[in-house]
Parts: structure tokens; C-alpha cells; sequence
């Protein structure tokens, strides 16, 4: 009789047991509206940019720079004037819970709106960094976005942004075809990105005495070339392409220093890599003692 009821109750539990559904994820941003109540403009005029969004916590306004621009209003619906002293396009961020939107506006100062642009915001990111590129081709029949790192997309629609995250500095081209047979247009822009060394070692198997080989290495973001230096014996190699990003390099320790004096026991190595990339250097030193005392770094008498 027991064992009846506890399989009663048992089920009676089971079957009055109800699956709670998780909550449907947050709707992403979504900008419903970005004008501007007049796009070309005289030097020194002024265009009233408006908006409407919803689903957003947070709204950011930036002009082609990424400098940001003063606005009025709340998440929902903004507002901005603006006088541009050359041709720039403003670009609207919205963020919320679901995800974020991008819509950007054109404004031209003495010369016509173009029907082809393409525009990279930021144009400088660190290494790892992310760009949005901001594209326009009004009319065309065909659109494809190009990088000379081997980024290949075919867009679609007449106007869009593209996120890419380049390994190093990269110049992106919109080609434009159009349908009667006109020559296609293009429009370029170039990402710069700065480099970072993330890793630097050396070696040293046998330790570091005169004629036994030291191994470097190294890894880096976003450097296209790299060189390693000695304080004492100056330049050691320069190296490019993919031994930039990740590399190593041995080096034969000399039998005496450049002076032909003999190393004393503790003498300071000191090496120094130094990274290229988008315009920009950074470097990252190490120190390594031959022979087996103290590193001796500096001696002032």
C-alpha cells in the first residue's frame, strides 16, 4: 500500500510540473530615421541632423574622424548641428541590449554629393582593432569591396558599412559597375593599423658566452616589418612579410666586442625589437649577461 501512494504522489508531482520558457533575447537597435535638413552646404553654413531610433541605451554621434559631436535629446530621438568646414560624413551609433546599429549621413561643402564613397572609421586602430567602412554606390548594378590583405565581398543594396579587423595596414577599394556600360567607378581607403610586440625571448642553450649562438624570437600584431638591434653591436637583421608577425632569428655571440676588447664576465646584452606598422613604431627591449656573474648594465667612473 505504501509503495502505491509514494508512485501516486510521485507522479502527481511530476505531472504538475511546469517548463518556464527563457525570456526571448532583446531586440537589437534599430535606427529608424537619420536626416539632415540640407546636405550640401556654402562654406560656413549649417545643417540640423536629426534622428529617430529605438531599443537603444546609448547613442553616439561622430563626424568622419571619430571626433565626437555635441547632440541634444535621449536615446529615443536626437539631434545635432553641425557646420563642416570640408565635405565629411557623420556616423550614428546606436548600442543597446540586442546589439548595435550604424547609420551615417553625407553632407558636402561647395561640391556636389557623391554617388560613390568609401570611407574607413576609424582609418587608425590599434593592432586586434576593429573599422567600419562606409560605402555608397547609388546606381550601380554590381558592387564589390576589395583589401590588399585578400578581402573580397560582394555587397549589395546602394549604401552599407563592412566591420573588418585587418592584420596590418590595409587599402580597401569600392568598384561601382553600372548597367549601360559605363566605366565602372572606384573609390579607395586605407586602414592603418599599430603595431604591438606581444612576445619577445631570447635563448641562450649553452649560455651566453663569445661564439655560442643566442636564438631570439619574437611575435607581433599588425607590423609589417621588424629589426633587431644591439646595443653594443648595432643592427642585427631587418625582416618583413610573415616573419614580422612571428619570427626568430640565432645570432653567433663574437669572440670580442666591436673595440676588440675582451667581454667581462657579467657584460650586458642588451637587444631591442622594433616594430613597423600604419605609420607608427614601438619597441620592446630584453637583457641577457654573458658568462655567468652579475649583469654589469652601466659602469660610471
Amino acid at each position: 500500500m505504501s509503495n502505491r501512494l509514494s508512485v501516486f504522489v510521485f507522479l502527481t508531482l511530476v505531472s504538475g510540473c511546469r517548463v518556464i520558457d527563457a525570456p526571448p533575447p532583446p531586440d537589437a537597435p534599430k535606427i529608424i530615421s537619420f536626416l539632415a535638413d540640407r546636405q550640401q552646404l556654402a562654406s560656413g553654413e549649417t545643417a540640423a541632423l536629426s534622428w529617430s531610433i529605438t531599443d537603444a541605451t546609448e547613442v553616439e554621434l561622430t563626424d568622419a574622424q571619430g571626433n565626437a559631436v555635441t547632440q541634444t535629446g535621449d536615446a529615443r530621438n536626437g539631434a545635432a548641428n553641425v557646420a563642416p568646414t570640408a565635405s565629411t560624413v557623420y556616423v550614428l551609433r546606436a548600442t543597446g541590449k540586442g546589439g548595435r546599429a550604424t547609420a551615417f549621413l553625407q553632407i558636402s561643402v561647395n561640391e556636389p554629393l557623391k554617388d560613390t564613397f568609401l570611407l574607413a572609421v576609424p582609418a587608425n586602430i590599434a593592432a586586434g582593432e576593429s573599422a567600419q567602412l562606409l560605402w555608397q554606390a547609388r546606381g550601380a548594378t554590381r558592387v564589390t569591396l576589395t583589401g590588399d590583405d585578400g578581402f573580397n565581398q560582394t555587397l549589395s543594396g546602394g549604401v552599407g558599412t563592412v566591420q573588418v579587423t585587418p592584420d596590418v595596414s590595409t587599402q580597401y577599394v569600392l568598384t561601382a559597375e553600372a548597367a549601360n556600360g559605363a566605366p565602372p567607378k572606384s573609390s579607395l581607403a586605407r586602414v592603418e593599423v599599430a603595431p604591438a610586440v606581444t612576445g619577445f625571448h631570447v635563448f641562450a642553450q649553452n649560455g651566453a658566452y663569445p661564439g655560442e649562438p643566442l636564438r631570439l624570437s619574437w611575435d607581433t600584431l599588425g607590423a609589417t616589418s621588424v629589426t633587431l638591434t644591439e646595443r653594443t653591436f648595432g643592427q642585427l637583421t631587418t625582416l618583413s612579410g610573415s616573419s614580422a608577425a612571428r619570427g626568430e632569428f640565432t645570432w653567433a655571440l663574437p669572440a670580442t666586442l666591436p673595440n676588440g676588447f675582451n667581454y667581462a664576465d657579467g657584460y650586458a646584452l642588451r637587444f631591442t625589437l622594433t616594430a613597423r606598422g600604419g605609420g607608427t613604431v614601438t619597441s620592446q627591449t630584453i637583457t641577457i649577461a654573458v658568462g655567468d656573474g652579475p649583469v654589469i648594465d652601466q659602469l660610471t667612473l
